[in-house]
């Protein structure tokens, strides 16, 4: 069985919501893309974006005005 991801957004209050849960690896990243895409993000609603594996496990972070803080770009 292939291992499923989540996808979270937090809101520059601390609070966050899981949007996407149990999706593959390639949907994860797509989802996360269309959500640092959207407006909110602009506007600075949305403050961080991330990916968890199914151990809770960071597997990629995007924050508001840095861009992908996780990985590192060396590391990709």
């Amino acid at each position: 069985m292939d291992e499923l991801f989540d996808v979270w957004i937090f809101f520059p209050d601390g609070t966050h919501i899981k949007e996407y849960s149990d999706v593959s690896a390639e949907e994860a990243v797509v989802k996360a893309r269309a959500i640092i895409l959207r407006p909110a993000v602009q506007l600075g609603i949305i403050a961080r974006v991330m990916i968890t594996d199914t151990d809770d496990i960071c597997n990629f972070l995007w924050e508001h005005d840095k861009g992908i803080v996780f990985p590192k770009r060396e590391d990709r």
